[in-house]
């Protein structure tokens, strides 16, 4: 089992880390960052690159509670959700392989 030290590729300031999910398949996770001011943000961590992306930023000027509550991850192959882009259709938190 090997370590990875995630908080090397976080901004200084993040005060809180929480994992979210685990995308098996892809080997990717999901995790969020929060600050003292109340913004967060959700990373995706590469478990076979070791490669950090921040996915999504969300600003606390308005709302109480947790933005990121109800992040799921989803995996499926690149066809599949390319077919999900269809008018009427809404995609939130997926993993692709």
């Amino acid at each position: 089992v090997e370590l990875i030290q995630v908080e090397q590729h976080l901004p200084a300031d993040v005060t809180k880390v929480q994992l979210r999910w685990f995308c098996e398949k892809s080997g990717v996770v999901l995790f969020t960052a929060g600050y003292r001011d109340g913004r967060s943000e959700v990373y995706a961590l590469s478990i076979d690159k070791q490669e950090v992306q921040k996915v999504a930023s969300h600003d606390a000027g308005g709302g109480g509670g947790d933005p990121w509550e109800n992040l799921h991850g989803y995996e499926m192959d690149r066809a599949a959700y390319l077919a999900t882009l269809g008018v009427g259709y809404h995609t939130r938190g997926y993993c692709l392989d």
